[in-house]
């Protein structure tokens, strides 16, 4: 977090030793919605779920090393004052599915001062990358039956379209009729898989196909992501 309202400063939220100061003038919520419609009303979330957000202080090291364009923001963290997570890690797997905002309140919680959307790139990066390092992506080939893969981790819903192109190649400029429309499998790495065998219509050279995904909902959030379907052939 880097924005403050006015008449409150840094130092009344981060103390000069870099920890959280106890009495601080705001308090602070993540809020998620799986249909993107989170936002204020009077003051209020509404069409939300907000859960408490406990300041910390500075950033870490290790996090200041990796985005040196983070310092001097405040971190926060979805834990209680004992440390325990007020997430799991599937709801937070899910939550990034959707909407992903903070709101500002004051020092007692009530009226929201504002509301604005996060950026999860970083979180993205953490939960997936490792994983998805040096997994195929794209189309690749096994006894000549073409499989299918899509990295989308915030995606939430892949389906594949194939067409009869009536070309031995697969390609065509254009190509009438409606897809065959085969749903995705989504992996533990954020990938979306269908193998070839598994396709509603068998994908054969004579066929072009594309994935189309259902991304985050729409919402007054800036997304990190967006799809754009993968065509072959």
């Amino acid at each position: 977090m880097s924005l403050l309202p006015d008449g409150v400063t840094r130092a009344d939220v981060v103390g000069s030793d870099g920890t959280a100061v106890a009495d601080a003038p705001i308090t602070l919520g993540l809020v998620t919605s799986p249909d993107g419609g989170a936002t204020l009303s009077d003051g209020q979330v509404t069409d939300g779920t907000e859960t408490p957000l406990r300041v910390l202080g500075n950033l870490p090291d290790d996090v200041l090393a990796a985005h040196p364009n983070l310092d001097g923001y405040i971190a926060l963290s979805l834990t209680d004052a004992d440390g325990n997570a007020l997430l799991s890690a599937d709801e937070v797997v899910e939550a990034l599915k959707g909407q992903v905002a903070v709101v500002q309140h004051g020092a007692d919680g009530t009226g929201a001062t504002a509301f604005t959307g996060v950026q999860t790139a970083v979180v993205i990066d953490s939960l997936y990358a490792d994983a998805v390092a040096d997994a195929p992506l794209g189309v690749t080939f096994s006894g000549g039956v073409p499989d299918f893969a899509l990295w989308a981790p915030t995606a939430q819903a892949v389906t594949l379209l194939t067409w009869d192109t009536g070309s031995a190649t697969g390609s065509a400029a254009l190509v009438d009729g409606d897809p065959v429309r085969t749903p995705a499998v989504r992996g533990e790495d954020g990938r979306w898989t269908v193998a070839g065998a598994d396709a509603a219509s068998p994908p054969a050279p004579s066929t072009c196909g594309r994935f189309r995904s259902t991304p985050r909902p729409p919402g007054r959030w800036r997304p990190t992501w967006s799809p754009t379907p993968t065509r072959w052939g």
